[in-house]
């Protein structure tokens, strides 16, 4: 089954002019009138539109929007046929870029010239070779008898169903006019399901009132119509804010689709701190297996670490020191052991360097990674990578003077 415009509708032409161009601010008025569809101006002859690309960004939210909200989204284009492959290129283009549920096409005077059947049919044919499945609506005259000229056949023929624009401009009639326009359309071949568009604007001295509207929309539902709308969201809540107010009030329900749920949470990543423990875990076992890394370097020296008095051999990689001063500084500091290696101490705070780094308590458990080579040969730290109960800091140590975790 094709799918239709639901329920009450409005076309918008420049939506960085509806809401202030607020996408939820829209969605929310649309909510509260209950609209199944809305339909935008996404192409006008071999142009995409907006034509300004500030507004542009305004229409891919607002699309973006109301497709999240459930409402149905579909495009329209004015066309002119002098360049129809281009005019169903750009149509397509915008289709499946914003991801249109359909597309109205807007084909009035330029399209009665003579000649223009073969650009409908050029037209029509492009667009079905890339889009085969996409319901397509003709959105033209109201009465096809008062404009014969218009190539009706060789559009219909790829259509979908009919969206004229039953415009009743200077008359309070639009049940007769509606009536006339549906009468017309249902003798044409082929038959096609009847979707009008009603006229909620301002043309010169005239002006449609809430009793057109509300017995327009009455006869729509008596001839079960898939839907209905009107031209032209910000013209109309601007200009006449009683027709908007009845159209918004006036029951059709329809089926909005919930939200599409959120994507589910990826799932977390270890901590810091435990990736680090990993990595220290098979670091360990790699030295068991491998026997004792004879020599680690720091620049061009040799790395051993002074535990109490005594020199202790070199520390795996990632060796842990309690801290037993009261408060230490970490600082790197080129000095060397009896062996003329480098050696690592921490400084209690009364004694510690001019350039002291960090503070921290007795206690406290240090991880220390050791550094790459400087080029230069001058002073490295070491980073500390973890610190018991603060996870991902940055500390410096080049010297532990303390007992081993």
């Amino acid at each position: 089954m094709t799918t239709l415009p639901q329920g009450k509708g409005a076309f918008v032409w420049q939506p960085d002019l509806i809401e202030g161009g607020s996408p939820s601010a829209a969605v929310a008025h649309a909510r509260i009138a209950n609209f199944g569809h809305v339909i935008f101006k996404v192409a006008n002859d071999i142009r995409v539109y907006p034509f300004d690309s500030a507004k542009r960004v305004i229409l891919v939210s607002m699309i973006q929007a109301f497709k999240a909200a459930g409402i149905q989204v579909w495009g329209y284009g004015y066309v002119y046929g002098d360049n129809p492959t281009g005019e169903a290129a750009v149509a397509i283009q915008q289709i499946n870029e914003l991801g249109l549920i359909g597309y109205y096409i807007d084909a009035e005077g330029e399209y009665k010239q003579a000649g223009k059947a073969t650009a409908a049919t050029v037209y029509m044919k492009h667009l079905r070779a890339a889009l085969p499945s996409l319901p397509i609506g003709l959105c033209s005259y109201r009465w096809p008898s008062y404009h014969r000229e218009l190539p009706w056949r060789e559009f219909r023929e790829y259509c979908n169903f009919d969206a004229p624009q039953v415009y009743w401009v200077g008359k309070h009639d639009p049940i007769s006019q509606l009536n006339q326009s549906y009468a017309e359309f249902q003798a044409m071949i082929p038959w096609l399901p009847f979707v009008p568009v009603g006229s909620a604007y301002i043309a010169g001295m005239w002006s449609p009132t809430v009793a057109d509207w509300v017995v327009f929309l009455d006869r729509c539902r008596i001839l079960d119509f898939a839907g209905a709308s009107f031209w032209e969201w910000a013209h109309t809540r601007a200009k006449l804010p009683a027709v908007w107010d009845a159209i918004a009030a006036y029951p059709w329900p329809v089926d909005i689709m919930p939200p599409p749920p959120p994507p589910p949470e990826p799932e977390p990543e270890p901590e810091h701190a435990e990736i680090m423990a990993s990595l220290m875990n098979v670091i360990s076992l790699l030295d068991t297996a491998h026997g004792k890394l004879d020599i680690l370097r720091l620049g061009h020296a040799d790395i051993l670490v002074k535990l109490g008095e005594q020199p202790a051999p070199l520390p795996p990689i990632g060796v842990a020191f309690r801290i037993t001063a009261l408060k230490s500084n970490l600082r790197f500091i080129k000095e060397t052991n009896a062996n003329g290696a480098p050696i690592m101490q921490i400084y209690p705070s009364d004694s510690s360097p001019t350039n002291e780094r960090i503070q921290r308590f007795a206690g406290d458990i240090i991880h220390i990674a050791l550094p790459s080579i400087k080029a230069d040969g001058g002073a490295l730290y070491y980073q500390v990578v973890n610190i018991k109960g603060r996870s991902g800091e940055t500390l410096y140590v080049s010297k532990a003077d303390g007992i081993q975790a």
